[in-house]
């Protein structure tokens, strides 16, 4: 059994994970694009294993390995949809260099935000003492 559940975990440590935008500092949940389901994902791993002609495990050891095991979820959180990100995002490969710049700036100021806000907060505290 601990085989199975060593693959599974390779297998779901291997999904690509979508960094949260405004949550991040607020939850340790990880979070995948909301386009799959557990089923899905579980389907990708039976065709893992096929193509390196090794046996997989059943739905119910997936599932059971992905709730109990990992803290994701399949879709953003309400407060998380930036539209300057959701726009390059969506936006086809083509037209995204056009979008590049002010998208990276973006993501620079986001970085920047928290580290802002402590100082505030650490200021206000040190004014009080």
């Amino acid at each position: 059994m601990s085989r199975f559940v060593d693959r599974i975990k390779e297998h779901i440590q291997s999904i690509p994970r979508v960094e949260s935008h405004y949550c991040r500092a607020e939850t340790e949940r990880e979070y995948i694009e909301g386009t799959k389901t557990i089923a899905d994902l579980h389907r990708d791993y039976q065709e893992s294993c096929k193509n390196e002609n090794i046996p997989s495990a059943t739905y119910r050891t997936y599932y059971d390995v992905f709730t109990r095991e990992f803290n994701i979820a399949f879709h953003f959180p309400k407060k998380d949809q930036c539209d300057l990100c959701l726009e390059f995002h969506n936006t086809p490969a083509d037209g995204k260099s056009f979008l590049q710049e002010r998208y990276e700036h973006h993501l620079r100021e986001k970085d920047l935000s928290p580290k802002e806000r402590k100082n505030d907060i650490d200021s206000k505290i040190d004014r009080y003492l």
